[in-house]
């Protein structure tokens, strides 16, 4: 746990892999993550693109310098994805990742969540490039 009830998961791949792949590796990490922590679900609250510059630095602004956001469905994480990507903005292929703060949850405490397990378990047998 990084503060209270929140996590930091990072994921990232090899040069050109695509966010796609790399949004999937975070979602696996954090049904992991989450799991062993014992809870059953979870959101994410700030997402920060490793591939866009910000301010003209690669190393950006903390991660926890955005609003907040409760992502809790792949459709909401594609959203999210558009928003991020900021159009023209030149994207950095030899570092590609992801960094996201999650917030654990049980079933009962958020009608919109990751099912921690069933995420975790359908991305394993996916046949996404490990």
């Amino acid at each position: 746990m990084v503060t209270g009830d929140r996590v930091i998961i990072d994921a990232w791949g090899p040069a050109r892999t695509s966010l796609e792949t790399v949004e999937l590796r975070l979602l696996a990490r954090a049904g992991a993550e989450v799991n062993k922590l014992g809870y059953t679900h979870f959101v994410i609250l700030h997402v920060r693109d490793r591939n866009l510059p910000i301010a003209g630095s690669f190393s950006g602004a903390s991660i926890f310098g955005s609003d907040e956001k409760r992502i809790g469905t792949y459709e909401a994480l594609v959203r999210d994805r558009y928003e991020r990507d900021y159009g023209a903005a030149p994207r950095a292929w030899w570092n590609p990742g992801l960094t996201a703060v999650i917030q654990p949850l049980n079933a009962a405490e958020d009608e919109i969540a990751f099912n921690a397990g069933e995420l975790y378990e359908t991305i394993n047998r996916s046949e996404m490039p490990r």
